[in-house]
């Protein structure tokens, strides 16, 4: 199992309410969000290592109906730590989301390399098509074509709506499989639904 380290799920609750027998690994990756390929990376040496056959990469958390961080963070206590402090460049400046933070770095990408809004969208299309054909992605269905993510409007500029991260309340997994072959997984009980037990335990 891998994470964030910001997770407030801890790993072992979630092997007992899963059901997990022998967790031969576990591991938690700093940032947050912006480091999701870091935690592919973990599970992928996990497996090639021999360490573990699958690895699952969680994160779960009432983004949308609790701790909303497209809402900023300036209401939360300051913190006197070395982690926090670099908030103190820019959060004196109005910089106070996620996103307003990813865009200063887009703007900057965009000068240094030439680049264009239009090589971002291409991104965000791509992203959509992979997203469109799982049943269970939030845009399942829907992908956007250029055009459209080029007229939609800016969430903080060169970041728009289908650029930027939607956040619903829920888990959103991935996972790591140890391939006999190409297009072959592990014929194991999916993680998820989680066994009838572990329904039951939740509910009490």
């Amino acid at each position: 199992m891998v994470t964030y380290s910001s997770e407030t799920n801890p790993d072992v609750d979630i092997a007992r309410s899963l059901g997990i027998g022998e967790l031969t690994f576990f591991s938690r990756i700093h940032y947050g969000g912006g480091a999701a390929c870091a935690t592919i990376q973990q599970a992928a040496l996990a497996v090639a290592s021999g360490v573990a056959d699958v690895v699952v990469c969680y994160r779960a958390f009432n983004e949308r109906s609790g701790n909303r961080f497209g809402a900023g963070v300036q209401d939360r206590a300051p913190m006197a730590n070395a982690e926090s402090a670099h908030f103190a460049f820019y959060m004196p400046v109005g910089l106070l989301t996620p996103a307003q933070w990813v865009a200063m770095a887009a703007q900057r990408y965009l000068h240094v390399s030439g680049a264009t809004s239009e090589d971002l969208g291409r991104v965000a299309v791509a992203d959509r098509r992979h997203a469109a054909t799982n049943p269970k992605a939030w845009f399942y269905g829907q992908p956007i074509t250029l055009a459209e993510h080029q007229e939609s409007r800016f969430i903080v500029e060169p970041c728009t709506s289908s650029t930027a991260a939607r956040r619903p309340t829920g888990p959103r997994p991935s996972w790591s499989p140890r391939s006999s072959g190409p297009g072959t997984c592990p014929t194991r009980r999916p993680w998820w639904p989680p066994p009838r037990r572990a329904r039951a335990r939740a509910r009490t």
